[in-house]
C-alpha cells in the first residue's frame, strides 16, 4: 500500500473492522483482518506493527491538534484493545487539519 502523509488508506480500513466488530480487539487482530478482507495491505514482515505506527501517529496528531481521539484504548494485563470512539468516523483517513 503507498504511504501519504497526509491521507490514510490503513485507517480507513482499520475503521471499517472496528465498526464490524461489537468488541475491542488487539492490533494483531486488526492487522489479520485487514490482511483477509484486502490481501497485500501489508507489504513488510511485521504488518501488526505497521498499523500500530499509523495508530500512533494519527492518533498523536489529533491530539497535537485538538481533536478528539478516533480510538479508545483499554488496556488490560501486557494487552492493549481498541475500540471506536464516540466521534464521527467519517474522518478516518483524511487529512487531519489544525483546529481553530
Amino acid at each position: 500500500m503507498s504511504w501519504n502523509r497526509h491521507y490514510s488508506e490503513l485507517e480507513k480500513l482499520l475503521v471499517d473492522i472496528l465498526a464490524e466488530t461489537d468488541f475491542a480487539i488487539t492490533v494483531q487482530e486488526i492487522a489479520k483482518r485487514i490482511e483477509e478482507k484486502k490481501p497485500g495491505t501489508f507489504t513488510g514482515k511485521t504488518p501488526s506493527n505497521s498499523l500500530y505506527s499509523v495508530i500512533y501517529r494519527r492518533e498523536n496528531r489529533r491530539k497535537q491538534r485538538g481533536h478528539e481521539p478516533l480510538l479508545k484504548t483499554i488496556k488490560e494485563g501486557r494487552s492493549v484493545y481498541y475500540t471506536l470512539n464516540d466521534t464521527p468516523t467519517d474522518v478516518a483517513g483524511n487529512e487531519i487539519a489544525e483546529n481553530e
